[in-house]
């Protein structure tokens, strides 16, 4: 077919349904790459805000992994791995590809009754080039069952069907994995199209017109024959969280796909399951029960020791422990930890209720301070009378909150009641556990872990791992840079059982703001030694400023105690500043000197939520140079935190975290220390407490 031809194919498919009304806006659905798109092509849409979704798609010989998140309501990213099976079709005893690669999509302009949704892409702007094009892609809704899209491509999307080079010649691709920015929108463009017809609320049709040649797959590899550039489709949407795909492609090809679709806003069960909160127990007014408020209690010497433990048995329900406590004839302050609740507002609210039940009727103001790791997080001061006025009122979360105080912590009071059978204390379990290190390759094992709580704020803690089944691919490092990651399958290989972790941690608050921490030990599975940190956090300042040093020694591989096989010690460091940019978004910026020796720096941000999910991404860049650090260039990623709290529906802190990076090296890798501070502090906070602040009355 000639490109005037091509032309015409896509002019007649982009308005044969042009005369049908515009009703209703249909969502935008995820294609073979696992972005917003047809069937391999992308589209104009976005997702709903906050979208995550895991795709998988079977193409052939070629298969596709991808986690795409959208960010905003008009940017979205992608981290994709792939395979290609019988690589050496054509070249004998070529060792089996894979590639990783990162995509950015921004939505310029929505859709309006008249204007097309418009987006703008980049696909594997840091790798190797296999996938690296651009795209401008429109989409525009017809009625309730039609939508239309039509794009121009660059790059991997220009390879057929092209109408010329309108902004000059494309360089070739630097397989180093830095930002390819001089290619983008370079070389030969050309047209792509496609309709999706959606039958009803389960099945849509979609059909599509491609201008990827598939060079690669095709006429360098012989691994598929395209045939055809038409691509079509049939889709069957189980559920809101999961949809199926199967599709003819190219005129030779048959794909399957596979979408998982998860909303962070809203929870899998519709909520947390577990018991309803006690009433606040009101008062009675002073006029007709002047005893009642008769602080003459205060002198009982048997006062303390039964107001504590009565206090203790109510929250030990809720997984709260009471730390100490302190009081006079009209304030009590408690000190707790929070062992279960996901959200602080409502260990907050769960341990005020409780407090109406124990302290006697003169005690009007509750000081509650939250305690992580053996130190004060904040001081959340609540009046009594308060919380049994606004129980029942609408929009209470509200009006509390506008009368609560969030101050510093402070010290302890001189006179409290601690609770005897906290300290020393002796925790352990053992639980199956999921290592990911691709997006369909790791590992599953057992983890047995323990924790020996010594006295506030020392915990001696360690975990043992073994492995039980495994689909990791060895692979032998070349870097020229000390390994101090990338012989990380030697340590999966050898390791097993391995002594993750053993060390020794001090947390303190040295002043008013700061926080510190002192972990000496097996720190991590590869890096034993010190490390130090201190950190600057206002309860109510958006910034945050910390600081942190670390002397380490290489571990050996086989899990063990010994340090013989690397000889290799560090001294590291970070300066570190944490914004609060609201909203859930949160940045991230740390300089200094990384394992490997190299000096430089890491951004990164994330977005919160409420119920504990966290998508971020981060990128480095040190004084290595891209040749030295290898494929991938530099080092960059995405995060991901999902609570199980959110699909099971019951009370737990736990959580699935899992790290992705495109061809990391050595350079720019930094300490996986348990436990720095900025987390651990930032949930009790006001900006951690607020925008979950309406469960304090759950």
């Amino acid at each position: 077919m000639q490109p005037s031809s091509r032309l015409l194919a896509l002019l007649v498919l982009g308005t044969a349904l042009s005369s049908a009304p515009a009703l209703a806006e249909m969502s935008g659905t995820l294609n073979l790459n696992g972005a917003t798109g047809l069937i391999d092509m992308p589209s104009g849409d976005a997702q709903k805000d906050a979208t995550f979704s895991f795709s998988t798609a079977l193409i052939g010989p070629v298969t596709r992994a991808t986690l795409s998140f959208q960010f905003s309501e008009r940017l979205s990213g992608s981290f994709r791995f792939q395979t290609w099976r019988d690589w050496d079709t054509l070249i004998p005893g070529d060792a089996e590809e894979s590639d990783r690669s990162i995509d950015l999509r921004y939505q310029i302009l929505k859709e309006g009754k008249i204007a097309p949704a418009l987006t703008i892409g980049l696909q594997d702007l840091t790798g190797q080039g296999l996938f690296s094009s651009e795209y401008l892609a429109a989409t525009k809704t017809f009625g309730d069952k039609v939508k239309v899209t039509a794009g121009l491509g660059w790059g991997r999307l220009g390879t057929d069907g092209g109408i010329g080079a309108p902004f000059g010649s494309r360089p070739a691709v630097d397989p180093l994995g830095v930002p390819n920015s001089d290619q983008w929108f370079r070389g030969e463009a050309a047209p792509f199209a496609g309709v999706e017809y959606k039958v009803n609320d389960n099945w849509t049709l979609k059909a599509e017109y491609s201008s990827d040649a598939y060079v690669l797959e095709d006429a360098e590899r012989g691994l598929i024959e395209r045939d055809s550039p038409f691509n079509f489709g049939v889709e069957y949407q189980r559920n809101p969280y999961m949809r199926f795909g199967a599709y003819s492609l190219y005129g030779s090809e048959f794909a399957l796909a596979f979408h998982i679709i998860l909303d962070p806003k809203s929870r899998a069960t519709g909520g947390i399951v577990g018991k309803a909160p006690v009433p606040v127990k009101a008062r009675p007014a002073r006029a007709a029960d002047p005893e009642a408020y008769d602080s003459g209690w205060v002198s009982q010497p048997d006062a303390g020791p039964i107001l504590r433990q009565n206090l203790a048995k109510r929250l030990a329900k809720d997984g709260i422990a009471v730390e100490n406590l302190a009081y006079t004839a009209d304030t009590v302050q408690v000190r707790i930890r929070n062992g279960r609740i996901d959200a602080g507002s409502q260990a907050i609210g769960r341990t005020a209720r409780a407090l109406s039940h124990v302290m006697p009727a003169s005690v009007e103001v509750f000081e509650i301070v939250p305690v992580v790791n053996g130190i004060g997080a904040s001081k959340v001061t609540i009046r009594r009378s308060d919380l049994e006025a606004l129980e029942y009122t609408a929009d209470n979360a509200s009006l509390l909150r506008e009368r609560v105080t969030v101050t510093d912590a402070g010290p302890a009071p001189a006179w409290s009641l601690g609770d005897e059978e906290l300290y020393p204390k002796f925790r352990w379990s053992l639980r199956p556990v999921v290592r990911l290190s691709e997006p369909m390759e790791g590992d599953i094992g057992l983890r047995l872990s323990a924790n020996y709580d010594m006295a506030p704020g020392w915990v001696l803690s360690g975990s043992i791992y073994k492995e039980l089944a495994s689909n990791r691919e060895g692979s032998v490092s070349t870097s020229t840079l000390p390994r101090v990651r990338t012989d990380g399958s030697r340590y999966n290989e050898f390791g097993d059982p391995a002594l993750e972790k053993l060390t020794l941690a001090w947390f303190a608050r040295p002043a008013d703001s700061l926080y510190s921490r002192v972990s000496v030990g097996y720190l991590e599975r590869m890096h034993a030694g010190v490390s130090g940190e201190l950190l600057w956090k206002p309860v109510d300042s958006q910034l945050a400023l910390g600081a942190e040093v670390n002397y380490t020694r290489q571990r050996d591989t086989d899990g063990g105690l010994g340090f013989g096989e690397y000889d290799y010690d560090i001294v590291t460091g970070h300066v570190s500043a944490y914004y609060d940019f609201g909203n859930g978004y949160l940045g991230q910026l740390d300089v200094g000197r990384y394992l490997a020796g190299d000096v430089g720096a890491t951004v990164s941000v994330d977005r919160v939520f409420a119920n504990g999910w966290r998508v971020g991404a981060f990128a480095t860049v040190t004084d290595v140079s891209a040749e030295e650090f290898g494929e991938g260039g530099f080092d960059k990623g995405v995060r991901l935190t999902i609570p199980f709290n959110w699909a099971l529906g019951t009370d737990t802190r736990r959580g699935l975290d899992l790290n992705f990076r495109p061809n990391g090296g050595d350079g720019g890798a930094r300490l996986n220390v348990d436990d720095r501070l900025y987390q651990s502090i930032r949930e009790y906070h006001t900006d951690g407490l607020d925008p979950d602040w309406g469960r304090v009355w759950r």
